[in-house]
């Protein structure tokens, strides 16, 4: 489960459904948006409720939670969006990439850490064996499906793979008021943990 800044909810669940709720009627789904055969095992939304991360052991699933309808912007949080919905984006590991991995699960897919409307996420992160997957949402957000498809849908690879001597427990970004700063200028730094150390990296655009 996971919040918008608004107090908006997003569950996902075994049977690979991501069900939109909105803050003011929490007993029902607003949206339910089906899945693709692999259960969801986490789930992140951004600050405007506007993106959906969705994490399989396979992939993750960027989802534009938005849509028009009779000429207006709509939420799926607030407005029933089945069936309106663009087509999910997939992230995922090249083939020699997922031997390099050990074909091992992704693991925790979240979006950078942000707390203020005036900001904007600009990374996507998740843990994988001994690896730390991150994605540059920006590019993400502008995938089309002349980008690499898998099943007709628009698919990243387009990554940055960190490797760890061990397995990587979890990937977090810091909120910039925690985060080090690197030549004067505060950039994006994350939080690696494995089983015996806690990394901290610092990174810039």
């Amino acid at each position: 489960m996971a919040t918008s800044g608004a107090g908006h909810v997003v569950v996902g669940s075994k049977d690979g459904k991501i069900r939109l709720y909105s803050s003011k009627t929490l007993t029902q789904a607003k949206t339910s948006i089906p899945g693709l055969g692999k259960a969801i095992t986490a789930v992140d939304v951004t600050y405007d409720g506007q993106w959906v991360l969705a994490t399989t052991d396979d992939y993750l699933m960027v989802i534009k939670s938005t849509f028009g309808d009779d000429g207006q912007q709509k939420s799926a949080f607030t407005d029933r969006g089945g069936g309106k919905l663009a087509m999910p984006r997939l992230l995922r590991l090249k083939p020699e990439d997922r031997l390099v991995t050990g074909g091992k699960p992704f693991k925790n897919g979240r979006f950078t850490w942000v707390t203020e409307a005036a900001s904007q996420e600009r990374w996507v992160v998740a843990s994988c064996g001994k690896y730390t997957v991150i994605w540059n949402f920006r590019r993400v957000k502008s995938a089309v499906t002349s980008n690499t498809s898998f099943g007709g849908l628009p698919t990243m690879m387009d990554y940055v793979l960190s490797a760890k001597d061990e397995d990587v427990v979890d990937s977090n970004f810091l909120h910039d008021r925690y985060a080090p700063t690197s030549g004067g200028a505060k950039g994006d730094a994350l939080m690696v943990a494995t089983p015996h150390k806690v990394f901290t990296l610092a990174g810039e655009d």
